[in-house]
């Protein structure tokens, strides 16, 4: 029984995304992010910008979201070090969205980023750049939409995304993202 339900809900999917639309947004936000460097590990906060497609129809649709955030922090000591973090990453997940309104929406997301980041600290005139590891991790969000016409939509939302932090104890980074959604068509 458990076989035909889930091969039921298959079927029906792959009949569903035969309406399916592509949706492209330009992303803008805020992240707050562990930083390891300068001493202490602390957390902080930059812009970030990118891009999200989805590509579903509204209950269930495939997400790719790819964003790059960087931000310069000063460290007075006896000589003046100015550390530049920089990040790229890629989210590859799932997105929902509920009509709670004819013109407002909320969704759900859920999947795993992949983030690469790069330090540079200039100290007496001397740049040293360090480039981290590859690093994956789950994580998930939710958000409203507000339909404005049938292919453009303004949307915020905020996503968590676990990590470690420098004793390897879980923890979490915060990304705020506000977008505006064009339907490129359907496919």
């Amino acid at each position: 029984m458990k076989l035909l339900i889930i091969i039921s809900l298959f079927i029906l999917s792959f009949q569903a995304f035969g309406n399916s639309a592509v949706i492209v947004e330009p992303l803008y936000g805020f992240e707050k992010y562990y930083r390891l460097t300068p001493a202490p590990a602390k957390f902080r906060t930059r812009t970030m910008l990118g891009a999200r497609a989805t590509y579903g129809v509204p209950y269930l649709s495939a997400e790719l979201e790819v964003t790059s955030g960087e931000d310069t922090h000063n460290t007075p000591t006896e000589t003046v070090t100015k550390t530049v973090s920089k990040r790229e990453q890629a989210r590859l997940g799932f997105r929902s969205n509920i009509s709670l309104a004819s013109m407002l929406h909320a969704y759900i997301r859920g999947g795993v980023r992949g983030s690469k980041d790069t330090t540079s600290t200039t100290e007496s005139g001397v740049t040293t750049t360090t480039e981290g590891d590859l690093e994956i991790d789950p994580y998930l969000g939710a958000g409203l939409r507000i339909i404005l016409g049938t292919n453009f939509s303004l949307n915020a939302g905020v996503t968590a995304t676990q990590i470690k932090d420098a004793n390897g104890d879980p923890d979490y980074e915060l990304q705020t993202s506000f977008s505006a959604s064009v339907a490129v068509g359907k496919f």
